[in-house]
């Protein structure tokens, strides 16, 4: 029953589903070096990158076609579209035996010992986070693991990333038709770009500066656009309680409309 009310789910998973998630939340990058090697190749990563330039591409015609937003607005736009960095399938270092050894220096795990082995890595994982304080922000740090399926974008950064784990059928293949793959990588591709022009999204600027970009007018514009949507969200009710629609606002991707 805790079980239940704690995740939502009737049943425990399976041990191996648990383990296997629970190797990865410890050794990600290890576990993910095995895993490109097994369904993840280079040949998948151009075709990925080739998608995402194609969007891009095709996401910097739709903003020339915007006409409620001011010109400054939308030069700054292109300009946040072009510095978006992508990264795609997994991090370099995984394929450098040495690195990836260098990552997990001072790891020693003991047999049969499940709860001391889960402390040990929590605490070497705390003190890797204590040393960046004050260090210059890696850009070529992950916040996912190459297995993971989903993907993000970091404001703070500017990027767009898209682990090996979600460019799997049926998302995605090389040899899929290239309308498949538009369709549905292409879809997640064009989602997680729009998150740099949403309402959030524009707090920062082109190099990940918490700086907003848009002019008054083209604020302005947005938010008389967007009552119908917010209004609609609203009378939506779940669990008997309505939803807030300016909040749902966040997840939408206006900058197209």
């Amino acid at each position: 029953p805790l079980f239940k009310e704690l995740y939502g789910m009737d049943s425990l998973p399976d041990r191996w589903e648990y383990c296997v998630k629970e190797t990865d939340a410890a050794f990600g990058y290890g576990l993910g070096a095995l895993y490109i090697k097994a369904v993840f190749g280079e040949q998948d990563r151009k075709t990925a990158n080739e998608i995402i330039t194609n969007i891009r591409q095709m996401f910097d015609e739709n903003l020339n076609k915007l006409e409620w937003i001011d010109e400054q607005s939308k030069t700054e736009a292109k300009k946040k579209l072009k510095k978006i960095t992508e990264k795609v399938g997994y991090p370099d270092f995984i394929n450098n035996k040495t690195k990836l050894n260098e990552r997990y220096a001072g790891y020693s795990m003991i047999e049969n010992e499940y709860f001391n082995n889960g402390i040990k890595v929590l605490e070497r994982e705390r003190r890797r986070s204590l040393l960046k304080f004050r260090q210059k922000v890696d850009l070529t740090d992950w916040s996912m693991t190459p297995r993971t399926v989903n993907a993000y974008y970091t404001p703070s950064a500017n990027e767009i990333v898209f682990p090996a784990g979600i460019l799997q059928p049926p998302f995605f293949h090389k040899n899929l038709p290239i309308s498949v793959n538009y369709g549905a990588i292409g879809t997640v591709i064009g989602h997680e770009i729009t998150h740099g022009f949403d309402d959030q999204g524009r707090e920062y600027d082109s190099d990940g500066n918490m700086r907003s970009w848009w002019t008054k007018l083209a604020m302005d514009k947005f938010e008389e656009r967007t009552k119908c949507f917010v209004q609609q969200y609203s009378s939506y009710a779940l669990d008997g309680q309505n939803e807030n629609g300016q909040r749902t606002l966040s997840n939408l991707n206006f900058i197209l409309s």
